[in-house]
């Protein structure tokens, strides 16, 4: 039987069980930093997610590298190439069948190696200089790869620190256009490259004339190549006005000669029917024209390059 005292030992029991549950339930709920246990789980998850992005990190940068150095080696591998095809030329002169295998070869090894380096360039494009974008942009054109190109050249002008890579694409965007009959977005790109020296200053005038000189020189192989002979005469006796204030006599010579090859060459062509008339399709250059050689169309400077198509003589 059930009696009082035994009902208020059971009532008190329960009590303080309840009162110890509730005092255990307020010190869980008390502030998470003054329980040791969950600070250290803290301290050790953020050591583990400190470590992991480290270890990421580490990882993403030196497949960076990695993917740089192989883009160095390809484009070292296609700058290679136009001197491996004049010291093929010259070995086998005396047998024009073997020179048309060998370009033949040597123009799919440049198209491979130039795809793989674009594959990587999308890659890592944060890490890509105005000059590698010229080279390979060049090389692309080369092998007739157009749908990377021009997006190529104008990446190049914007990365461009210094007056060699600006000039140089832009005059090379200007030829690309010009040769694709873009004829007023070609001559936009030559004229900018004309100012180059307004967004790179220089006090060297032997440089800013030479400079000069040369994107008149190329703008005429332009303008020549889509069989513009008028326009083409007019920027080579530009340029030829610019090369006699140069004070070296042999390269004044040197690019005098290669400027009145040009000029031949250009007046063998068909003429143009009016110098702003639209054209419909390029004249064929006869073969070996213009003369004006690699260095001097396109400039110096790493990843200089020529404009695409100049033939050497």
């Amino acid at each position: 039987m059930v009696t009082n005292a035994s009902l208020e030992n059971a009532v008190s029991t329960l009590k303080e069980e309840v009162d110890g549950l509730q005092v255990q339930f307020t010190r869980l709920r008390g502030p998470w930093y003054r329980n040791p246990s969950t600070v250290v789980a803290f301290l050790a998850l953020l050591f583990s997610f400190g470590t992991t992005l480290v270890s990421y990190l580490k990882e993403e940068s030196a497949k960076v590298a990695a993917a740089k150095r192989e883009l160095r080696e390809l484009i070292q591998q296609v700058s290679a190439i136009p001197q491996r095809n004049l010291e093929y030329a010259a070995d086998f002169a005396q047998y024009p069948q073997f020179q048309t295998s060998i370009n033949g070869l040597l123009t799919q090894e440049n198209a491979l190696l130039a795809s793989q380096a674009s594959e990587i360039m999308d890659s890592i494009p944060n890490v890509i200089t105005s000059s590698e974008y010229l080279m390979i942009a060049n090389a692309l054109a080369a092998s007739g790869i157009n749908n990377r190109v021009q997006s190529y050249y104008e990446k190049a002008i914007v990365l461009a620190t210094n007056a060699n890579d600006d000039v140089t694409a832009h005059r090379n965007l200007g030829y690309y256009l010009i040769r694709s009959q873009d004829l007023e977005g070609g001559r936009a790109y030559y004229q900018k490259a004309r100012e180059v020296f307004d967004r790179f200053p220089s006090d060297d005038a032997q440089y800013i004339i030479m400079t000069n000189a040369m994107t008149e020189a190329g703008a005429g192989v332009s303008e020549s190549m889509v069989g513009n002979t008028a326009e083409a005469i007019a920027l080579f006796d530009r340029a030829e006005v610019l090369v006699q204030d140069l004070l070296d006599p042999t390269m004044k010579q040197q690019l005098l000669r290669s400027l009145q090859q040009s000029r031949s060459g250009t007046s063998m062509l068909v003429p143009s029917p009016a110098p702003s008339a639209p054209h419909s399709a390029p004249t064929p250059v006869p073969s070996g024209t213009p003369a004006i050689s690699k260095e001097a169309a396109a400039g110096t400077g790493a990843g200089a390059g020529p404009p695409i198509g100049l033939q050497i003589q």
